[in-house]
């Protein structure tokens, strides 16, 4: 008899609601009824297995869904209301597990991660994460929890190392892409919130100071650069903000003032996409001058552009550096534009 796994995807299930905290008190209603339903039918708990809320949370829920996928069991993912009447029904066999991301008690497990050639992840000297990605630190942390969960599941048939080294991201998730003159792009364009904004910069931190003190007369070098490239950073405007205020593009701003400070030698630029980011300007106006608007905050100035095609005319093949890097984050809005840098 196949063994089934239900995800719950509150966040989803739940959208007509604006407080956040309404919704986990709905979501908990919903459990411990689903609960109860399956202690009628069953006589026993139902197992749940609980999120320890990566900043990369589509991340975590990937690998999760792999492991158990990949030992045979059936996943099913809810989101939307109509389907968690379906659910109570579907729920015919003793061997099932719940999925949940509504329990606040959770915590990050601090994980040994070690960054290797090439940049290559490396999490408890032991698993080693598919260098097709730049994969954050924060994602090092799942390891663990896999650990947990093939233990008490039994989940044997293949090992955690395959599944983290051999993992297929949807597109525009931290993927490394080669172009012309050898640059590197970093492509993050699946999406942008604060939370995943801000790891996507603790990434950039991360690499661009691995740079700041690289010996490149290393064998773990084999580009023979002299220098360190040159990095550049493609930010859109925030999506899925609801009601929060410009606190989030300030801090951010905040953000992008203290890395120009500590790693100016290494930015080539900062470019911003969207028009939420004119509403920080200290002076109250943005100039512009072309499709360029200059931002003034905490006595730096950033570039501005409405849309992403208003970055096209900006890379050519005569303006941009050999082997510079390029960290573009954003939605699909986006992504063409890592094909022109591309071909």
């Amino acid at each position: 008899m196949d063994k089934i796994i239900f995800w719950l995807h509150c966040s989803d299930m739940f959208k007509v609601l604006t407080s956040n905290k309404f919704t986990n008190i709905v979501a908990q209603i919903f459990i411990s009824k689903l609960q109860k339903d399956y202690y009628r039918k069953f006589q026993s708990e139902l197992p749940i297995v609980r999120l320890s809320r990566l900043k990369e949370k589509n991340i975590e829920i990937l690998f999760i869904k792999k492991l158990f996928k990949a030992n045979g069991w059936s996943v099913f993912t809810i989101n939307n209301t109509n389907k968690i009447r379906l659910l109570f029904e579907s729920i015919k066999q003793k061997n099932t597990v719940l999925i949940g991301e509504t329990d606040t008690s959770s915590l990050e497990m601090e994980v040994e991660v070690a960054r290797g050639p090439k940049f290559l992840l490396t999490a408890m000297n032991k698993y080693t994460f598919d260098d097709q990605y730049l994969w954050p630190k924060s994602s090092a942390k799942i390891v663990s929890m896999l650990e947990k969960l093939q233990s008490k599941y039994d989940l044997n048939k293949v090992s955690i190392q395959d599944i983290v080294g051999k993992i297929d991201l949807p597109p525009h998730t931290f993927d490394i892409v080669k172009g012309k003159v050898d640059i590197t792009v970093i492509d993050n364009t699946i999406g942008t919130d604060f939370i995943s904004l801000q790891c996507f910069l603790d990434t950039f931190e991360e690499i661009v100071n691995i740079y700041s003190h690289a010996n490149f007369d290393s064998p773990e070098y084999e580009n023979n650069m002299v220098i360190p490239p040159k990095h550049t950073i493609i930010l859109e405007e925030m999506s899925d903000l609801n009601d929060i205020s410009i606190t989030e593009y300030n801090e951010i701003l905040e953000r992008l003032v203290s890395l120009r400070k500590k790693y100016n030698d290494f930015l080539e630029e900062i470019y911003l996409v969207g028009s939420e980011w004119l509403k920080c300007d200290e002076q109250g106006f943005a100039k512009k001058d072309g499709v360029i608007a200059y931002i003034r905050y905490d006595n730096h100035t950033f570039k501005a552009v409405d849309t992403a095609n208003d970055l096209e005319g900006f890379f050519s093949d005569d303006s941009i550096r050999p082997h510079s890097w390029f960290w573009i984050k954003g939605s699909k809005k986006l992504s063409d534009l890592r094909f022109e840098l591309t071909k």
